[in-house]
């Protein structure tokens, strides 16, 4: 499959948060920023600096989203900017927030894919990557 994304900003789950758990073969993030060159990856990723071990709580709005395009295929849910957190939402929130959980290529999800239930509602964020997301996504590559 060749999927390219360019480089991209991930803002990283908890590595023990639930959805950190229902992946299949990548870290549960919410994407940033994508489809960005190296140089601008580079530049956004220093700039963003400041915040990368800032912890950030999101809220999972618990309907999954499944998403076909061109034969790449992601199941993800949907995050909101939590009203717990101490300090406002950043500059630099996407417009559309998600976490994804699943990726596949040219196959629908399975029937129990689909119906992953979530337990917690909220989750923990930090930490930023720059990751190279060109091809398969179990080639991604974390540059920073």
């Amino acid at each position: 499959m060749n999927v390219d994304f360019g480089y991209c900003i991930w803002l990283m789950c908890d590595k023990d948060s639930e959805l950190s758990k229902l992946t299949n073969g990548f870290d549960a993030h919410m994407s940033v920023k994508i489809n960005l060159d190296e140089i601008n990856g580079k530049e956004f990723f220093d700039y963003l600096s400041c915040d990368n071990n800032k912890s950030i709580i999101v809220d999972i709005i618990p309907k999954k989203v499944i998403s076909y395009e061109n034969g790449f295929n992601a199941l993800y849910y949907l995050i909101e900017y939590s009203n717990k957190n101490k300090h406002n939402k950043p500059l630099w929130w996407p417009e559309h927030a998600h976490v994804s959980i699943r990726y596949k290529y040219d196959k629908d999800f399975t029937s129990s894919e689909k119906n992953l239930n979530l337990i917690n509602k909220t989750c923990e964020m930090r930490g930023l990557r720059l990751m190279k997301c060109t091809g398969h996504h179990s080639k991604w590559k974390r540059i920073i």
